[in-house]
């Protein structure tokens, strides 16, 4: 078993996957969230991979772990420089055993402390969101008055809920939502 001491997550790794092994980063994200990175020339040798490598996180690793929050934050990122057929990319990140794993397939940037900072940025923390509350408040105003306003008047009144408003009266609807956007559309 690992301690989970950085020192020793990396050595492990870097040992056991001396060509695939990027890093390991334990980030205090509203609790301890830990990233492997690993990288791949090929999708031949990630398809040979992963597995093992999950299973090595989940069972030297993860079983370390007493904080429930700390095991259910797990990420694994799989990099790799050629592209990843979707039916291996799928099957990878719908594995729900251990962690959360993300493929990065068609990867052409150097792999660096930024660029895995910006992937982290991107997948987990969302640092990389600008917030504006202005922004937002435009789009509720052109929801109530702007130039969405017809398509507004359309759906207002339209029952969300099954048996509330026939089929057919919905159907009508959301055909004239849609000639009404090809004519905007149109008109610029």
């Amino acid at each position: 078993m690992l301690s989970s001491h950085n020192h020793d997550i990396t050595q492990f790794f870097r040992e056991r996957y001396p060509n695939e092994f990027v890093t390991f980063k334990l980030i205090e994200y509203k609790g301890n969230v830990s990233v492997f990175v690993f990288y791949f020339e090929e999708e031949k040798q990630l398809e040979k991979t992963w597995n093992n490598v999950s299973g090595n996180v989940a069972g030297l690793y993860q079983a370390e772990l007493t904080e429930d929050f700390d095991m259910w934050n797990i990420y694994m990122f799989y990099i790799c420089r050629s592209e990843i057929s979707l039916a291996l990319k799928y099957k990878i990140e719908n594995d729900r055993f251990s962690s959360r794993k993300i493929v990065l397939d068609n990867y052409d940037e150097e792999i660096s402390d930024i660029g895995i900072n910006d992937i982290i940025n991107e997948h987990i923390t969302n640092v990389d969101i600008i917030y504006d509350p202005e922004e937002t408040k435009k789009i509720t105003l052109s929801l109530d008055t702007g130039t969405d306003s017809a398509i507004w008047d359309l759906i207002k009144d339209m029952a969300l809920k099954p048996g509330k408003q026939s089929i057919t009266e919905s159907e009508q609807i959301l055909s004239q939502i849609a000639q009404n956007i090809k004519d905007e559309d149109q008109q610029s």
